[in-house]
């Protein structure tokens, strides 16, 4: 049915935005602790869309709107809180609602900012800010951040109320992953460097120690890359400089995995945890480009992504796997251009909306950090991941890994 009826629209002449809208607005105020894959699929279905002519149009349309209806429909609404006075609407007050987890508050700070008419430019480094204050949720904080201000871009400013205010949601109950045990190696490491510092070191042009940072990056030393971000930002590479290194260093590991992995169900650690390595620089390099974003917020952010970027060595550090995989055509993979590989991640490979999503945002994510860099390794780990065997329903995962859990094993990292 909803085939039909966007066929059907897109033959009386509507615009693909508002068709993707109408699902949006409906999806976001129901989605339970905030909005997430959905809404973020939707927007990058949407950018899709130039992709496509005439009524085939409508397959990246359906998509998008597929994946809310899957997840959101017939929830109950989670409604907004009336506005905060103005003179309370500052980015200090939204922050520390946030950071205490309040979040009524930091949706009525964030209500009352819009509805005296802040824009993009003044509520974005409000954004970059909660989400560079911890690793939060994986990186799914920067990139949904990334993706609302993105989707803003192509439905209206004047939708921000629901878009970024169900956003608050996400933020305020996503996993500060920085506080878990897991990351302590790299957090004590990043605690001895001065931030404020780094902030006003400016980016030398000859810098050019990107693969000795990528070969940090890769290693197994989980606290190593925290000092080689730090060295690189003293060097003068930039901001641009490390998250390309985040960026290379996330593809090799793509290129790499032992898909093996994917089964074993008593190590939670897979395919989508790896390419978000990939789509967390993407986004921390989008925060990084709003020119009004703090300098300070962007460098924190920046580090977090380093930290993925190693963290996504979790299966290889056992598995001692350091090779490209010999389950790939590479030089087919060289061939096949960004446009196409979007194309492809919308034409069912994958059964789980999940596993959908993340191959849509991460096709896209590549596309353009391929094209930034030069460089095929981004759409050559993507097509590999796209094409190689997946675990795509979670059960005999879960019940295993709530034995061992319940047994008293812990899972390794």
């Amino acid at each position: 049915q909803i085939s039909r009826d966007v066929i059907r629209l897109l033959h009386g002449g509507a615009d693909p935005a508002e068709i993707v809208w109408a699902a949006v607005e409906y999806g976001a105020p129901r989605a339970d602790n905030g909005w997430g894959h959905a809404i973020a699929s939707a927007t990058d279905c949407l950018a899709m869309i130039d992709l496509y002519d005439g009524d085939e149009q409508a397959l990246p349309i359906v998509q998008a709107i597929a994946g809310i209806a899957e997840v959101e429909r017939d929830r109950p609404v989670n409604p907004l809180p009336v506005p905060a006075d103005s003179k309370q609407c500052t980015l200090a007050a939204f922050r520390a609602a946030v950071e205490s987890e309040e979040l009524a508050d930091a949706q009525a700070v964030l209500m009352g900012a819009l509805a005296r008419g802040d824009d993009a430019d003044q509520i974005a480094p409000w954004f970059t800010a909660v989400v560079a204050d911890h690793h939060l949720s994986y990186g799914h904080g920067a990139i949904y951040a990334q993706k609302a201000f993105e989707l803003l871009e192509l439905v209206g400013w004047h939708r921000a109320p629901i878009v970024l205010g169900h956003l608050v949601a996400t933020i305020v109950r996503g996993t500060r992953e920085d506080l878990l045990p897991y990351i302590r190696p790299f957090t004590r490491e990043m605690a001895e460097l001065d931030i404020d510092d780094l902030v006003t070191v400016e980016v030398d042009a000859s810098w050019s120690e990107r693969d000795a940072l990528v070969d940090v990056l890769l290693g197994a030393d989980r606290s190593a890359p925290a000092t080689a971000v730090a060295d690189a930002l003293r060097a003068g590479a930039g901001i641009d400089g490390v998250l390309d290194a985040c960026v290379l260093a996330a593809s090799e590991r793509m290129l790499r995995y032992d898909v093996a992995g994917e089964f074993d169900f008593s190590d939670d650690f897979g395919w989508l945890d790896i390419t978000h390595g990939l789509t967390y620089a993407h986004a921390a390099r989008w925060h990084h480009r709003k020119p009004s974003a703090a300098r300070g917020d962007v460098v924190r952010l920046t580090f977090w992504v380093a930290f993925l970027a190693n963290w996504t060595g979790r299966h290889e550090w056992h598995t001692k796997t350091n090779e490209p995989a010999a389950d790939f055509d590479f030089e087919t993979a060289d061939t096949a251009a960004g446009d196409d590989l979007q194309r492809r991640a919308l034409l069912d490979g994958t059964s789980a909306f999940i596993v959908a999503a993340h191959a849509v945002k991460t096709s896209r994510a590549a596309a353009l950090e391929s094209r930034l860099l030069d460089d095929p390794r981004p759409l050559r780990a993507t097509a590999r991941f796209i094409s190689a065997p997946k675990l795509e329903r979670f059960v005999a995962a879960s019940v295993t890994q709530s034995l061992d859990f319940l047994n008293g094993r812990t899972v390794r990292d």
